[in-house]
């Protein structure tokens, strides 16, 4: 996967930099590379999942709010 296979999975660089736990800028570095760094390969399932969570949470918030 590349780094901008995985913006379009995270949906925005935004996100995917939340998702790593980098800034903005260091996304942007890695697309304009077209890899990842080698330890944050290793890192990806893990923000992939931290992203699908955070992901989950907002709908369940938002479907409380929508109850009220």
């Amino acid at each position: 996967m590349t780094p901008q296979d995985a913006i379009r999975l995270f949906g925005t660089q935004a996100a995917m930099a939340r998702a790593f736990g980098v800034t903005e800028p260091a996304v942007l570095r890695w697309r304009k590379l077209g890899k990842f760094p080698p330890l944050r390969v290793y890192e990806l399932p893990a923000a992939i999942e931290r992203h699908k969570a955070s992901q989950q949470s907002s709908e369940t918030a938002l479907e409380a709010v929508e109850r009220v």
